[in-house]
């Protein structure tokens, strides 16, 4: 095996054995985790349920607190996004399938931590809602725009073009539905 093979994989076991240590000690601990009211009341989904994303938010906490502590503005966060974002796209048009994926979660974190922050210090505004949809969509473009570079000569480049549409169209619907004054909340997962 190579090196690239090594490099590759090094993340996803760093990164599993550390979320899965972390929520084996949030199911022991859970009854005596203070979690915010509002958070306490999120509701799972079809695909995820509400204790995983308590634990999530339980595994972000360290790094909500020390955003919060070192007066990091929620914008910040939600442009750190960009660089890891392509990175991911790079990695994944490399091979780096592993990589891109991890780095595409810490993406998603970048996404739901910025919010979070945002809302706990007040600094929540709907200029900074708009950078962070705006955002975001790029962040899927970039993404999806490598993972399509890396299987341009193979079947699956139709998927990801789905993938990549459908990514979009999510959102578009929400937002059209919310223009409309329709409330489009429920799904399989968040989006």
């Amino acid at each position: 095996m190579n090196m690239s093979y090594y490099a590759d994989i090094f993340p996803t076991i760093v990164i599993s054995v550390y979320v899965v240590s972390a929520y084996m000690i949030y199911f022991i601990k859970s009854k005596k985790i203070h979690l915010a009211e509002t958070d306490r009341h999120r509701n799972g989904s079809f695909l995820l349920a509400g204790t995983i994303k308590l634990g999530f938010i339980w595994i972000l906490s360290p790094i909500e607190n020390f955003l919060k502590r070192n007066s990091i503005h929620p914008n910040t966060v939600t442009l750190f996004s960009i660089p890891l974002s392509l990175l991911a796209g790079v990695s994944a048009a490399l091979g780096f399938i592993s990589t891109a994926g991890w780095l595409l979660v810490a993406t998603g974190m970048c996404d739901i931590l910025d919010g979070r922050l945002a809302r706990a210090t007040g600094n929540h505004s709907s200029k900074g809602m708009a950078l962070d949809s705006i955002l975001d969509r790029y962040a899927e473009g970039f993404f999806f725009l490598g993972l399509a570079y890396y299987y341009k000569d193979h079947f699956l480049f139709f998927f990801v073009w789905f993938g990549l549409i459908g990514s979009f169209m999510v959102s578009y619907i929400r937002a059209k539905g919310e223009s409309l004054g329709i409330s489009i909340t429920n799904g399989l997962m968040q989006r």
